[in-house]
């Protein structure tokens, strides 16, 4: 997670290219910084939830969803970024579950957004290093025929959290290696479990907020950016089984299948650019926010 209260210069070279310079600026509370917005006067409350791309990896604070959302509705909709790099649908379950998001807000949520990827059910299932320490739900036994529920437990590397000195020492000079690194972040090969398990943490997620704000509306922002993922096919049905309601953006981005490098950050970066985001921006504050975008 971010620092609070921070301002990070951030520079990616490809060789003597710049891809990005930015500055990321965390607010007090943890999260992205905010635009202005009319307070308490405010007609809609949003968080939204997620990973890079959500974060805005790449772009100025007033390039990112969240923030494009906020200006086209004249701050009409007070918007909250709860997306970092790495995140998964378990940081957005945890916030709910553990309280971050009653602590991070001063506003009573209507709408929540989450921005998925089929990579995060194998992130839900804590098989990359990087999220080791990020919390981990798991699959309880439920009545035939009854819905998939988790419950949490803990961090993935509780277990581990006394390791050698020995092991440290080895950790880090393995990770000196390119070949070691590229090894590591590798998606492993999610199965049927890890995906009932990510859907499950989803609904889950939904399910507390309808059930802590009443009439507050969920939607998942759905990016199918790996067309050949493993299970990538099966995420988008799965979710909309389960009766989330889904917003594919390969049906919002006009001609996103045929020309996805048009909506990237760079020719060395795939995340999502600011026309992209700018774009999504709009959908929203017009199909889930029924409000008209400044221009």
């Amino acid at each position: 997670a971010p620092e609070r209260g921070v301002g990070a210069h951030v520079r990616k070279l490809h060789g003597s290219t710049v891809v990005y310079d930015v500055v990321y600026t965390i607010g007090r509370n943890g999260l992205r910084r905010s635009p202005p917005d009319r307070g308490s006067g405010a007609a809609a409350c949003a968080l939204f939830f997620g990973y890079s791309f959500m974060f805005g990896e790449g772009l100025a604070d007033d390039q990112t969803l969240p923030w494009r959302v906020g200006v086209l509705t004249g701050g009409d909709a007070r918007v909250y970024n709860f997306g970092f790099h790495g995140f998964g649908a378990q940081q957005m379950l945890a916030a709910f579950d553990r309280n971050r998001v009653e602590k991070a807000i001063d506003c009573r949520p209507t709408h929540v957004i989450y921005e998925a990827i089929p990579d995060h059910v194998a992130r839900a299932a804590g098989y990359y290093e990087f999220m080791r320490h990020g919390p981990r739900y798991e699959l309880v036994a439920a009545r035939v025929g009854a819905a998939d529920s988790v419950a949490y437990r803990g961090h993935f590397d509780d277990e581990e959290s006394h390791r050698s000195a020995a092991r440290a020492v080895l950790s880090s000079v393995l990770a000196k290696s390119w070949l070691y690194r590229w090894l590591s972040s590798l998606s492993p090969l999610p199965d049927d479990n890890d995906l009932r398990r990510y859907v499950a943490i989803v609904t889950a997620a939904a399910r507390l907020a309808a059930a802590r704000y009443p009439g507050c509306r969920f939607d998942v922002l759905y990016w199918d950016v790996h067309g050949a993922a493993p299970m990538g096919e099966r995420v988008l049905p799965a979710l909309r089984a389960a009766g989330l309601s889904v917003l594919d953006v390969e049906q919002i981005l006009p001609r996103f299948r045929e020309r996805p490098s048009s909506y990237a950050l760079s020719a060395y970066d795939a995340h999502p650019g600011a026309r992209a985001d700018d774009l999504l921006a709009r959908y929203l504050v017009q199909q889930r926010f029924h409000m008209v975008p400044l221009p």
